[in-house]
């Protein structure tokens, strides 16, 4: 059983990711940037999987 967990660790090398939903994430703060404040202790700039998502301006 542990040999089958070190497999699947090994072919899961990367986070699953989803372009547009981080594009939609960052489109509602551009629409209303009051929900900034309530996601920002969820969500931070790390959890971008698009390396252009990721830039602190």
């Amino acid at each position: 059983m542990e040999n089958n967990i070190k497999i699947i660790k090994d072919s899961f090398k990367e986070l699953p990711n989803n372009v547009e939903a981080e594009q939609a994430v960052i489109g509602s703060i551009l629409l209303n940037n009051e929900i900034f404040d309530e996601i920002n202790t969820i969500i931070s700039s790390t959890n971008f999987y698009d390396p252009l998502h990721q830039k602190n301006i």
